[in-house]
Parts: structure tokens; C-alpha cells; sequence
């Protein structure tokens, strides 16, 4: 049964726990479709189907769960020699899902800030992906990894368009850690998204980021 006090962090941690265990049984080693993931999570804890799609796709945006596409080409209802493209998707658990939820082991990555004592300095959060925010930046630093991955998704943008814009993402990132991020390296960080980003999706996002970071006066 659901319980009407669970809140949204304990939902996805029951979903993405389902995952790794489905992973460690091997039922699930080669992937889910969303149907089956639908089912078996209902059945586990009683979420409907729209209440699993929500959350995993949440997952799947911050990488706790692994999408894997499927294209087959079969013949077309009718015959002639058409042939019609099927499409099938299957989710499973990823490396960084798993140390979520077991914990961490020897392969995996190294902390960005290990031997800092995160925990003293009271302004900071420490984000599930080892990333570390000034509490008063949180929104603007998730915006930004929706933005990257925005990036490397684009079809407009080559891969050394994409690589300086993500470096440069990253550099504002990083300067969101502190209580007092330098301006210019922020400025000229943003002037180059700016100058790279094409195409109205990624305009318009980067758009909205600006008015995002000149509202926390860091522009």
C-alpha cells in the first residue's frame, strides 16, 4: 500500500532500490520494459502506473537509471517490401544508481572535494551526483545539468561545440560551490554558452539560466 506521508525522496528510493535489486536477481540485468517496470513496482508498492513514470523519469534525467533503445527493422502490415522501424525501450539500473543505493566500492569515481569536511560548512549541499552547491544556488546548479544534458543531446551542435560548452557550464558550477562566486569568471564562462548555444530550444534555456544567475546578482 502507498502511504500518504511518504515523500518524494522515499518513493524514488523504493523505486530505484526495486531496480538494483531486480539487477542483482538478474531477472532485470538486460532491462525493463516501462510496462513490466509498471507492474512489478505496483505489485511491490502499490504505485500507479502514473506515479512510476513520474519518478522514473526523474531518475533517468540525473542518470540513476539507464535507458536502452532497441531499433528493428520488420515488414510492413500490407507486405509490398516495406519495412517498418520498431522502437523498444528498456531501463535498468546504472553504476551510479547502484553505488546509491549499496553504497560505494573501490571503481567507484572519486569525490570531487574528498578530504573536505563538507558537513561544517553549513551554506553547502552535497547533490547525489558527488557535486557540491552554496544552498542559495540549488536551483540555477540543477537548471544548468538539465542544461548540459540538453547539450549532448543536441543534433545542432558538434562535438567541439558541445565539449566548450559543457566545460563552461562546469565552470559556473564549480564557482556555485562557494558563498561568493567570482563574477568574472562567471561572466566570461556565460558570454561563451551564450556565443555557442544555437537553436530555439537551447537559446531559450539559456535565456532562462541568465535571468536565473543575473537575479542572484552573479552577472
Amino acid at each position: 500500500m502507498v502511504s500518504r506521508t511518504e515523500t518524494t525522496d522515499q518513493i524514488r528510493f523504493k523505486i530505484l532500490s526495486w531496480f538494483c535489486e531486480r539487477n542483482r536477481s538478474a531477472l532485470g540485468i538486460g532491462g525493463d520494459k516501462i510496462s513490466e517496470v509498471q507492474k512489478e513496482i505496483k505489485k511491490a508498492h502499490g504505485y500507479k502506473r502514473q506515479v512510476v513514470n513520474e519518478h522514473v523519469t526523474y531518475l533517468v534525467d540525473y542518470e540513476y537509471i539507464n535507458v536502452e533503445v532497441t531499433k528493428v527493422q520488420a515488414p510492413a502490415r500490407g507486405g509490398g517490401g516495406t519495412l517498418r522501424e520498431s522502437i523498444t525501450k528498456s531501463y535498468r539500473i546504472s553504476a551510479k544508481g547502484m553505488d546509491f543505493i549499496a553504497g560505494k566500492s573501490a571503481f567507484s569515481p572519486k569525490e570531487r572535494y574528498s578530504g573536505i569536511n563538507l558537513t561544517a560548512i553549513g551554506s553547502t549541499v552535497l547533490l547525489g551526483d558527488g557535486n557540491v552547491v552554496n544552498a542559495q544556488y540549488r536551483d540555477v546548479h540543477q537548471e544548468l545539468d538539465r542544461m548540459a544534458k540538453l547539450v549532448g543531446d543536441s543534433k545542432e551542435l558538434n562535438d567541439a561545440k558541445k565539449l566548450d560548452i559543457s566545460a563552461d557550464i562546469e565552470t559556473i558550477k564549480d564557482q556555485l560551490a562557494k558563498a561568493n562566486p567570482e563574477k568574472g569568471i562567471l561572466t566570461r564562462a556565460w558570454n561563451g554558452i551564450k556565443e555557442g548555444v544555437v537553436g530555439a530550444t537551447l537559446v531559450d534555456y539559456a535565456a532562462k539560466i541568465g535571468t536565473m544567475l543575473s537575479g542572484l546578482s552573479l552577472l
